[in-house]
């Protein structure tokens, strides 16, 4: 080969180097950009499923804020009823243990009263 089909030929490998480095800087132009746009999508994606998420956590914690409430309200009217039971049960108890009281007193024989000039 002689120097001018050398030189040519190193000349037409730099065009096709040059040629080629222009289009994968183009391809990677474009795939940033599409990288890029990926990314935003996702975020967009992350952040609607983030926002959903808390809204419902936001929903469950008012439910069980109201959840709450009721079970507090209902033990404390249930306390109230228990505690008036018990005294019910208690006077109940308590009247019939003396009904009971009398009655065995009742039954129970009295000695005789002595007369003193006996």
């Amino acid at each position: 080969m002689d120097v001018t089909n050398l030189v040519a030929t190193i000349a037409a490998a730099v065009a096709v180097v040059g040629v080629l480095g222009a289009v994968m800087w183009r391809m990677e132009k474009r795939l940033t950009a599409k990288i890029d746009r990926t990314e935003q999508r996702l975020d967009a994606k992350i952040d609607g499923t983030e926002q959903r998420l808390d809204a419902k956590i936001d929903g469950v914690k008012t439910d069980l804020g109201g959840v709450d409430r009721r079970l507090t309200a209902q033990i404390g009217d249930l306390d109230k009823r228990l505690t008036g039971q018990i005294g019910d049960l208690d006077k109940r108890l308590t009247t019939q243990l003396r009904d009971v009281d009398n009655r065995l007193t009742a039954l129970i024989p009295r000695p005789a009263r002595s007369r003193a000039g006996d």
